[in-house]
C-alpha cells in the first residue's frame, strides 16, 4: 500500500495511511550477549531488523510501525522497541517471531507486549480516534523517512537533529529549512510526500503537541538516538514561533 494512497478514515486528509482498524502492539530488542544496549548498539540492532520491514509475511499485514531507543525502568538495560500496528496480530506476531528465531544469532527479541491474538479482526478499533490515528500516522512516516535517511547519511544526521534540537529549535528555525533538503535527498517515502504535496502534515506533525507530553520532534530526536532533555519550552507549539 503506497504510504501517499488516499485511505477513509485516515486523519488528515489521507496524507497517512494508517486504517482505522488496527491494533498495537511492542516488541523489545537488543543484541546477544549484551548487558547493556548503548545508543551506539541500538543503531546497529536496526540495521539488523531492516530485512524484517521488507518481508511480505510482515508488510502485508502491518500498514505501520515506529521504533524508539528506549533506557527505563522497566528495561533498564536498554533496548529497541518496536511498537507495530497491525491489521491481524497473529500473523503479525507470527512473522515478528520467525524473523527473531532464524536470526538468532544476531538479535534477540527480550521482552513481549503483544496485540490481543483473541480480539476478532472486526473488532480492531484503535484507529477509531482521529488524535490518536493522527499520531500514529506521524510515527509511522517518520519512521519510514528516518530508515531512508540512515541508509547514507547516518551519523551527520544524527548530528544534524542533536543541533536543530538545541541550537535552532530555540532561536526559531524552522524543522524544514533544516531537513528538508537532507529528507529530499535521501528519503523515497519523503520524496513521495513531497511529490504529492502532502509533506506540510509532517512538518506540522513534527512541531505538534500530540497530548499526554507527545512532542513529535521527540521522536524523531529519540529515534536517531541522540541526547535530549525532554523538556520544551510551549512557546514552540505556537503559531508565530518560527521565524
Amino acid at each position: 500500500m503506497d504510504i501517499i494512497q488516499k485511505i477513509e478514515g485516515s486523519n488528515v486528509d489521507g496524507v497517512y495511511n494508517l486504517p482505522k482498524k488496527h491494533l498495537n502492539g511492542r516488541v523489545f530488542f537488543s543484541i546477544p550477549d549484551l548487558q547493556l544496549l548503548t545508543p551506539e548498539k541500538y543503531l546497529d540492532c536496526i540495521k539488523l531488523l531492516k530485512p524484517l520491514f521488507k518481508v511480505s509475511d510482515f508488510r502485508d499485514i502491518t500498514p505501520g510501525f515506529y521504533i524508539n531507543y528506549i533506557k527505563d525502568a522497566d528495561v533498564p538495560n536498554g533496548g529497541l522497541r518496536l511498537n507495530y500496528y497491525t491489521a491481524n496480530a497473529t500473523e503479525t506476531i507470527k512473522a515478528i517471531d520467525n524473523y527473531a528465531n532464524e536470526n538468532s544469532e544476531k538479535i534477540v527479541l527480550f521482552k513481549r507486549e503483544n496485540a490481543d491474538t483473541n480480539k476478532p479482526l472486526e473488532e480492531y478499533n484503535d484507529g477509531n480516534s482521529e488524535k490518536e490515528l493522527r499520531f500514529r500516522n506521524f510515527l509511522n512516516v517518520n519512521t519510514q523517512i528516518v530508515l531512508d535517511v540512515f541508509e547514507n547519511f547516518e551519523q551527520p544526521f544524527r548530528a544534524l537533529v542533536y543541533y536543530y534540537r538545541h541550537f535552532l529549535l530555540p532561536n526559531r528555525i524552522s524543522p524544514e529549512l533544516v531537513f528538508e533538503p537532507t529528507f529530499s535527498k535521501y528519503s523515497d517515502v519523503f520524496r513521495k510526500l513531497k511529490n504529492a504535496s502532502l509533506d506540510t502534515y509532517y512538518w506540522k506533525d513534527l512541531i505538534y503537541y500530540h497530548g499526554e507530553n507527545r512532542v513529535g520532534l521527540h521522536f524523531l530526536v529519540n529515534m536517531v538516538a541522540v541526547d535530549e532533555n525532554y523538556t520544551y519550552d510551549p512557546r514552540f507549539f505556537e503559531e508565530n514561533w518560527f521565524l
